[in-house]
C-alpha cells in the first residue's frame, strides 16, 4: 500500500508537470481542445467539460495574459497558474483540495492556489457590489492579491467596472507611494506604534485619491488629521 501510494503521488506530480508545460504555452487552447477530443480533460478536471462557457473562459484568460505581456512589466506571472485557477473558478474548497490531492501539488503551490483563488473571489464580490472608482478603495481591496490572483479576477469577473479596477491597479495604483515614512513621523513627534501604520496608510490613500501631491502637503495633512496633543502639566 505504501508503494502504491508513492507511485500514485509520483504519477500525479508527473501529470501536473505536463499540465504546466501545456498551460505555459503562449496559446494552449488548441492543446486543451485536443485533450478534450481524446477524453483526457475529464481525467484532469472531472468537474469540468469543454463546453461553450468553459471555452469562452479559457479564451478570456488567454486575452488577459496577452494584455499583461504587452505591458512589459517586471512582475513575473505564471500563466499556467491563472489557467488552473480559472478552470477551478466554480470549485468548492473540497473540490480544490481534491484537485491538489489528485496532482500531489507541492504544499507551497497548493497554499497559493487556494488562498489566491478564494481571496480574489472575495475581493471581486466586494468590488462588484460597490461600483466605485475611488482609487484608495480599489488599492485597499486588491493590494494583497498576487499577479496571478489579479489576472484570474480580471478574466473571470462578469462586471466591467471590476475589470477596469484591476486594470487600473495593475498599471497605475500599485506604483503609488507616499513621500513620508516612519523615520519622518518620529521626527515630527509621533511615537512608534500602531498609530504609525494608521497614519502611513491614511497618507497613501490621500495620495491615491489626489488629496495631497507633495511631501509638504502630506505633512500638513498628517498634522491636521492626526494632531499631536502635548499639553504640559501645570
Amino acid at each position: 500500500l505504501r508503494r502504491h501510494g508513492k507511485a500514485k503521488r509520483h504519477q500525479g506530480r508527473r501529470l501536473f508537470e505536463e499540465l504546466k508545460l501545456i498551460l505555459a504555452e503562449e496559446n494552449p487552447l488548441d492543446a486543451i481542445g485536443r485533450m478534450d477530443d481524446f477524453g483526457l480533460l475529464t481525467l484532469i478536471w472531472p468537474e469540468r467539460k469543454l463546453n461553450e462557457n468553459f471555452a469562452e473562459l479559457l479564451t478570456q484568460v488567454h486575452s488577459v495574459l496577452a494584455w499583461h505581456r504587452l505591458l512589459y512589466l517586471t512582475d513575473p506571472c505564471r500563466g499556467w497558474l491563472v489557467y488552473i485557477m480559472a478552470a477551478l473558478a466554480p470549485a468548492s474548497a473540497k473540490e480544490m483540495h481534491a484537485f491538489a490531492e489528485r496532482f500531489s501539488l507541492p504544499p507551497k503551490i497548493k497554499k497559493e492556489l487556494l488562498q489566491q483563488k478564494f481571496l480574489a473571489d472575495k475581493k471581486g464580490n466586494s468590488l462588484a457590489g460597490r461600483k466605485t472608482k475611488q482609487p484608495s478603495l480599489i488599492h485597499r481591496e486588491l493590494k494583497n492579491l498576487s499577479e496571478e490572483g489579479l489576472l484570474y479576477l480580471m478574466a473571470t469577473t462578469k462586471k466591467e467596472h471590476v475589470r477596469q479596477a484591476v486594470s487600473l491597479f495593475v498599471t497605475s495604483l500599485r506604483k503609488v507611494t507616499a513621500a513620508t515614512n516612519g523615520h519622518e513621523l518620529k521626527k515630527m513627534g509621533y511615537k512608534e506604534g500602531p498609530l504609525f501604520q494608521k497614519i502611513l496608510q491614511a497618507v497613501l490613500e490621500a495620495r491615491l485619491d489626489g488629496k495631497v501631491h507633495t511631501k509638504a502637503e502630506e505633512t500638513a495633512y498628517i498634522t491636521k488629521t492626526f494632531p499631536l496633543h502635548s499639553k504640559k502639566k501645570k
